[in-house]
């Protein structure tokens, strides 16, 4: 017999818990000082052209004409595409908005996953995706590029699969930061389909 399995994560190795302000948080991750931080939407993976990192920069750039306090973190380590990006927040001019914060040790991608509004993925192809699992089990509502499976998380209410063009994505991630999600439909969602338990029953 054959199973076709998903894969899956320890759900309570995450912790839904803010004990950072946004403020704080940038601070740490980028080293500069900000008076006011409204939200930090947080983006994590390796900087290659099919995570649609430049989508998700010049989507921020149309949330920045609404929210113009919101900040952009990406994590990940260079896989060719980390000088065009650096370009891209050259001349979209968000050197003070968006940043690249480099490869996160564990301990570091959990302070964040916590300590954020939302996780933005935009890729343009996605197997599978187990950061999304990761910012769910950490209470963060996500929007997702609908080029990956996350098909149900608006039923499950713990964020929006969308197109990652441009225009659309930057309207989904407003919605999003105008959303009161619950951190427990966020986790749950995680809990009860994909924690690892679950998985290798």
């Amino acid at each position: 017999d054959c199973y076709e399995l998903s894969d899956g994560i320890n759900t309570s190795d995450f912790n839904s818990e803010r004990s950072l302000n946004y403020i704080d948080v940038m601070k740490k991750y980028t080293d500069k000082d900000f008076s006011k931080v409204s939200d930090i939407v947080f983006s994590m993976g390796r900087l290659h052209k099919i995570k649609g990192f430049d989508n998700l920069i010049r989507s921020f750039s149309l949330v920045l004409k609404n929210k113009p306090d919101v900040k952009l973190l990406i994590a990940g380590s260079d896989e060719g595409s980390k000088s065009f990006l650096l370009h891209e927040i050259n001349r979209l001019e968000l050197l003070d908005s968006v940043f690249l914060i480099g490869q996160l040790d564990d301990i570091e991608k959990k302070e964040v996953l916590s300590n954020s509004s939302i996780f933005a993925l935009c890729s343009h192809a996605e197997s599978f995706g187990i950061v999304v699992l990761e910012a769910l089990a950490s209470g963060l509502p996500v929007v997702i590029s609908n080029k990956t499976i996350w098909n149900d998380l608006e039923k499950n209410k713990c964020g929006i699969f969308v197109s990652n063009k441009e225009d659309v994505f930057s309207e989904a991630l407003l919605s999003a930061l105008d959303t009161d999600y619950q951190t427990s439909d966020c986790v749950n969602y995680v809990k009860y389909k994909y924690d690892i338990d679950i998985v290798s029953n």
